[in-house]
């Protein structure tokens, strides 16, 4: 239920986001992605759900999906709940020395089996004194995310018979996991550099000159390629992020923002924005503190998606009237 927006310019980034946040159980938010879906039979199952809940309307909040580091040279952003497991990737990312003093975790983590408590603890004093988060994000593989998810979503199945013993663990990434965009200064003696890296669940990480991510991604995409004069197709979804024009921070800092908002108008679940600067000096922010409390009401949400299956229907039945005439 969220847009989360990053654009690199010459000399730094651009984040931005919207504000809204879906108040209450998880099960709406992958309800509320079924109700924007071209599928009519999970629309269907959809809404029936939701009235079999007696849910006429969906309340949301307000709030920033936008956080920085305490020494001001990381920001993540999220587009979904903000739930144990997102706290633990903002502790890893943006905090890493807290996340290090969290033994239980960090035990957790490193081993999904059962070991010999002095081995553990040797392993894990091994673990801290070797962490390096900056090699890592510069491999372009984070392993610890991959455990982070996992234990979240990750579930154990054991067949124990006469005739053999069998385990496997299968993972189910749904909407209880966020989405991330994370952007770095990475500072050296002779320069600073500002990345921005699109995060996956599984770890990996891909650099992005430019990317949107959320159920509104597609529509400050939209914005974003043709402002910045890029196809809208691609082969290889890594290259996805690649603009050959260059960019000034205020032409930057137009279109993050006006991604957002033009996000905001497509989809209802899309409200408010956010947005940071980055430079090699620190981070300028531009938050709101609007707290207030955001209402979709299920009939309006029925009738939209009445009107877009009803233009659809108009479009194939033109469609079929010529080829009928040829």
């Amino acid at each position: 239920m969220t847009v989360i927006v990053g654009l690199e310019y010459q000399e730094g980034l651009v984040l931005g986001a919207d504000r809204l946040q879906v108040k209450g159980d998880l099960y709406l938010s992958q309800f509320l992605r079924y109700t924007q879906t071209e599928n009519p039979n999970y629309l269907s199952f959809a809404f029936k759900f939701l009235q079999e809940k007696g849910l006429d309307k969906i309340k949301f909040s307000l709030g920033s999906k936008i956080h920085l580091s305490k020494n001001q040279d990381s920001v993540l952003m999220h587009t979904g709940t903000n739930n144990d497991t997102n706290k633990q990737i903002y502790k890893f990312l943006l905090n890493p020395d807290e996340f290090l003093q969290d033994d239980s975790f960090l035990l957790q983590m490193l081993f999904p089996f059962e070991i010999d408590p002095k081995i553990a603890g040797q392993v894990l004093d091994d673990y801290k004194n070797s962490f390096n988060l900056e090699k890592r994000l510069k491999q372009g593989y984070v392993p610890e995310i991959r455990r982070i998810f996992d234990l979240a979503v990750a579930k154990k199945h054991e067949v124990d018979s006469e005739m053999f013993k069998l385990a496997w663990w299968d993972r189910n990434y749904h909407t209880a996991l966020s989405e991330y965009l994370f952007a770095k200064r990475f500072q050296s003696p002779e320069s600073q550099k500002i990345i921005l890296l699109d995060i996956f669940l599984t770890g990996a990480l891909t650099r992005r000159q430019y990317y949107a991510k959320g159920c509104g991604g597609e529509f400050a995409l939209e914005y974003m390629r043709k402002r910045l004069g890029t196809s809208g197709f691609r082969f290889i979804h890594d290259s996805e992020s690649q603009i050959k024009q260059a960019v000034e921070k205020n032409e930057a800092i137009d279109i993050v923002t006006n991604a957002v908002k033009y996000t905001n108008e497509k989809s209802e679940f899309c409200q408010g924005l956010d947005y940071a600067i980055i430079t090699p000096s620190g981070i300028e922010t531009h938050f709101t503190n609007n707290q207030e409390g955001y209402e979709i009401g299920i009939n309006s949400l029925i009738d939209k998606r009445i009107n877009s299956l009803k233009k659809e229907i108009t479009q194939l039945k033109k469609i079929q009237t010529a080829f009928n005439n040829k």
